[in-house]
């Protein structure tokens, strides 16, 4: 398959428009605040922004389950309206840069909320802010932080939506505990073949967090053990979710809500 990657270049005041799927971006300089800004435009889905520094505008990139880790300096960055809320460095950044929309407590509460939420990608989320964050701080409620949520994610309906059911569960009293999760993950095929993706134990990688690459080591493994392709579409590696697929390409057929 063929597949854009863009590995340690400098990437300021360049526009990469529609590169498809699996499009890798790694240890790059992106953008400068105001000036050379870094642009993706049209097809970015599963792609994976990798330890890059400085900020881009996704706004007009589709970047279904694409993946950000180890990012720095992306303040300033924009993102799609659409933009799912199980991204964690992007979400982050929405939310700093809501900080100005609030006041009072509100204000305390968005202050180090993005910190804390790049902090952990397997368990600080949405359902844990309340319980493993905003309630330590003083004089802070969940109606508060409901609030703050709120004002940070204005303009991003999958956000707000995101936060008005938070919001329904935390003060109805009705919000499922979230456990950690696991490191190790298993994952059967559809021919009963297992295969296992542990995080603090990949198999060689040519490229960091290379989800595509990791996804066709966990398919020869498997092929090793059964007839057949066992294909699979890794979501994330931190938290290990990898989905067995019966064809290429299943994985964008049904777009999962979150991504």
């Amino acid at each position: 398959m063929f597949r854009i990657i863009y590995e340690n270049e400098d990437l300021r005041g360049v526009t990469i428009n529609n590169p498809g799927s699996f499009l890798y971006v790694g240890g790059c300089t992106l953008g400068l605040k105001n000036r050379k800004l870094t642009t993706f435009i049209g097809d970015c889905t599963a792609a994976d922004f990798i330890n890059n520094t400085g900020l881009a505008d996704y706004s007009k990139a589709d970047t279904y389950a694409a993946q950000w880790r180890g990012n720095t300096n992306m303040e300033g960055s924009k993102f799609p309206s659409n933009i799912g809320y199980l991204h964690h460095e992007p979400v982050a950044e929405i939310l700093r840069q809501g900080i100005s929309k609030a006041t009072g407590i509100e204000r305390t509460i968005l202050e180090g909320l993005p910190a804390w939420v790049r902090a952990d990608y397997s368990f600080h989320s949405w359902n844990t802010g309340w319980s493993e964050y905003a309630s330590k701080i003083p004089g802070a409620t969940p109606e508060n932080f409901i609030v703050a949520l709120t004002l940070a994610v204005e303009g991003y309906p999958g956000l707000e939506a995101c936060v008005r059911n938070l919001g329904r569960d935390l003060l109805g009293g009705t919000l499922t505990p979230m456990e950690r999760m696991p490191p190790v993950r298993e994952v059967e095929f559809f021919d009963s073949i297992k295969a296992t993706l542990d995080t603090g134990n990949l198999p060689a990688l040519t490229r960091p967090q290379d989800r595509y690459e990791l996804a066709q080591k966990i398919k020869m493994g498997a092929d090793a053990l059964s007839t057949g392709e066992h294909l699979n579409f890794v979501q994330t590696i931190d938290p290990p979710v990898v989905i067995p697929q019966q064809s290429e390409g299943d994985w964008l057929l049904v777009r999962k809500a979150g991504l």
